[in-house]
């Protein structure tokens, strides 16, 4: 090779970085072609490897091992030779990239190709190197979910530290197997190796890593709730730090200190500490942000303990320290816990405020369990403000969240527990083949004397039997424990919704008016009210404004949660239009509700059709005078037993294509009129004998058979009527009927 070549050769290699990827591959594999030299190809060939696309790694990587193999069979070296295997180590490498990539995706073959790198790091004696590959090997199991085999990957690891014994990463693994079973609630193998690794420490004696292995115990007792035994390894490792002028190390050992106390609720010990640390951390240069660590934990240590105006001094400071640096993932922490904060201070608006910032952060980082936490803030805030609408949108997307959580953490704890079973069922089936083993043994002995033994034999072969029979008992015990477990989750994870729904119920009970409010105003009445679930779509609603009073029967859309949600917006529009707009015409009251609901349902993304059916009465408490207007629903009254109706306007409270105003209907009141308001739930329950529905002449049989009677036997007539025909059947819809007797 002339000089010229070797001068381009120098200039790709050492200002590759400068060019474009293409060009640096494209001058290599043209200098390939042409250069003879095999060192010199095998050079060209480590750096394509590294420049060219994903789609050629395995190509150069291939060329790579067999240029190198065939090289060593000429190469005496030892140098030279320990070169050639590290180049075909890293090859393996590449070749592990590229079956890693998505589009090339092998795992067997990715992990295989890792296997043979670690090899010859390990004959290399190349402890890094190793190091380095087992993780990737680690990495590649874990982010595939298989715990099973990440497991086996830092067992091996360790097995093959120990035969080299070579402790310092013989301790690596010891303490990355104890995190790994804390990580899958397996405590007892977590302390065993986690003492494990301190007694090697100790046995190392290298006071750094004593120290760091101190610290490392701490954190993983205080992790299994052990805070007492973690108090005594941290100080231990404080004071190595202390001794080795490591503030970056000592301030951990002081937040690890301060978690222990608070397991133990000592607040005053637990701020002590952290004060401490604050302070150390005002020495640190501010790069890292570790300084900022102390004062986060002091503010969720007076969090913890309710001190929530103290908590809003220490977050302050933060937030203007985090700000300061543009430290984003501080901000985005520091609005979460204003949020936490501010709710429990009570201060409703704040709250919603921060949530709101926070919850952009946590969509996109994923954080599932803190968009759980803010959207419940936002939602309890928004119904305090009586932003009901918000509210809603707000606790739809908190139930859903929860749910995706709560399957989320079911399959995880599902995962632990089948992982568990495999670790059991493997130490099972190991200790059967040893029971087979020695059978087999005892099986030569007894043919050798057979006549002497036979006797065993039968009570060998019956303890065999017994064992066996025993193991199947257990593990089907254990399956018994597993499904209790998982029905245990579930069942504490419904409850939490439930809890949920209970908080919704307590909203919409306080737009329904009290019982003694309705009775001062008419004191001849009854209201039949049976929601089909814990909260309903169907309410009830009156006001006094001046000399007119109003009553009225409302079946908002749908049932449940969503028709409660929906219930309280239309409830709140009913208040507006009489008390802000002062509308006192019952069609116009309709009117200006619908308009209101519109209004407030407009803010949503999404069109939203959601309203209500309604009868709504006015009566003049002065003059006698009724006014009444209908949304869908009729108005029945009965004068001398004889059963009227006024039909309402064929149109809801919500979006309909061709809106109209609606009627108002003056009605003469004769002495003894009884009126009924009603939504649909009665007439389209099914019962009876035949499995059919009510129906509306039913019902107004019913209520014709029943009108000489007071309002109080009336309202336990209609109601053992419904009970009687639903049977054993499932209420199928809200029920509201509201009687009046004028």
């Amino acid at each position: 090779m002339n000089k010229l070549t070797k001068l381009l050769i120098l200039f790709i290699l050492a200002f590759s970085s400068l060019s474009s990827q293409n060009k640096v591959e494209d001058s290599l594999v043209k200098l390939l072609k042409v250069e003879k030299n095999n060192h010199n190809r095998l050079t060209f060939l480590s750096k394509l490897v590294e420049v060219c696309d994903i789609g050629d790694n395995l190509k150069y990587s291939n060329k790579i091992i067999q240029e190198a193999t065939n090289l060593q069979k000429k190469t005496t070296d030892t140098a030279q030779l320990k070169k050639l295997q590290i180049a075909i180590a890293k090859a393996y490498e590449y070749k592990s990239i590229y079956y890693q990539d998505n589009k090339f995706y092998n795992q067997k073959k990715a992990v295989e190709a890792l296997e043979k790198a670690s090899k010859i790091y390990l004959k290399l004696n190349l402890w890094d190197e190793y190091v380095r590959v087992v993780r990737t090997i680690q990495v590649i199991y874990s982010k595939k979910g298989d715990s099973y085999l990440e497991l086996q990957t830092l067992k091996n690891a360790l097995e093959t530290t120990t035969k080299y014994n070579a402790k310092i990463y013989m301790a690596k693994y010891i303490h990355q197997l104890a995190r790994f079973y804390a990580d899958i609630s397996d405590t007892i193998n977590a302390l065993n190796y986690a003492n494990k690794g301190i007694e090697l420490e100790k046995e190392i004696n290298d006071p750094k890593r004593l120290a760091k292995g101190y610290l490392l115990g701490g954190e993983f007792y205080n992790k299994i709730n052990h805070p007492k035994k973690a108090i005594i390894l941290l100080n231990d490792a404080l004071e190595r730090f202390k001794l080795a002028k490591d503030t970056s190390s000592q301030i951990d050992c002081l937040i690890g200190i301060g978690e222990s106390y608070k397991l133990l609720d000592d607040y005053t010990n637990s701020k002590k500490v952290l004060l401490d640390a604050k302070m150390l951390a005002k020495n640190l240069v501010e790069e890292n942000n570790k300084d900022l660590a102390p004062i986060y934990e002091l503010s969720l240590l007076e969090f913890d303990f309710n001190h929530f105006e103290e908590a809003l001094k220490v977050q302050t400071e933060l937030m203007k320290e985090s700000k300061k640096r543009n430290y984003l993932g501080a901000i985005a922490t520091g609005h979460q816990e204003f949020a936490r904060i501010y709710f429990k201070l009570k201060d409703f608006k704040k709250a919603k405020t921060y949530a709101m910032q926070s919850l952009e952060f946590m969509r996109l980082y994923a954080s599932l369990k803190q968009e759980v936490k803010l959207e419940e803030i936002c939602y309890q805030s928004d119904s305090v403000l009586g932003n009901y609408g918000s509210a809603f949108s707000h606790f739809q997307k908190f139930v859903q969240l929860k749910n995706k959580l709560n399957v989320e953490e079911i399959k995880k704890e599902s995962a632990k527990e089948q992982l568990k079973i495999k670790f059991q069922k493997e130490a099972e089936k190991q200790n059967e083949n040893y029971i087979e083993e020695k059978k087999k043994q005892k099986t030569i002995t007894n043919y050798i004397s057979i006549g002497l033994f036979s006797m065993l034999i039968i009570a060998l072969l019956v303890f065999y039997n017994l064992r066996k029979s025993q193991k199947t008992n257990k593990i089907i015990a254990k399956q018994k424990t597993e499904v209790e477990i998982q029905k245990h989750l579930i069942q504490e994870k419904q409850n939490e919704i439930l809890e949920s729904i209970t908080y919704a119920k307590r909203l919409q009970q306080a737009i329904l008016p009290p019982t003694d409010f309705i009775n001062k105003y008419l004191n001849n009445n009854f209201i039949l009210y049976v929601p089909k679930d814990i909260v309903a779509g169907d309410f009830y609603w009156a006001e006094i404004i001046g000399e007119h009073f109003f009553i009225a029967s409302a079946d908002s859309t749908g049932h449940g949660v969503p028709g409660a949600m929906v219930s309280v917006v239309c409830s709140n529009c009913l208040n507006r239009a009489i008390k802000e707009f002062k509308v006192t015409e019952t069609g116009k009251i309709l009117d200006k509700t619908r308009e209101l609901v519109l209004e407030t349902f407009e803010k949503s993304a999404e069109e939203v059709k959601d309203g209500m059916d309604i009868s709504l009465l006015s009566i003049n408490t002065k003059t006698k005078r009724v006014f009444w207007s209908g949304a869908n629903n009729p108005l029945w009254y009965i004068q001398n037993n004889e059963l009227k109706e006024i039909k309402g306007d064929k149109q809801p409270i919500g979006k309909t294509d061709y809106p109209k105003s609606f009627t108002t209907h003056q009605i003469e009141v004769k002495e003894s009129t009884t009126f009924y308001l009603f939504t649909d739930g009665l007439a389209d329950q099914f019962g009876g004998p035949k499995g059919k529905k009510f129906k509306y002449k039913q019902f107004e049989d019913l209520l014709i058979s029943n009108c000489t009677k007071t309002m109080n036997e009336q309202f336990h007539q209609i109601n053992q009527q419904f009970i009687s025909w639903k049977g054993n059947l499932e209420q199928v819809d809200d029920i509201c009927i509201i009687g009046i007797k004028i």
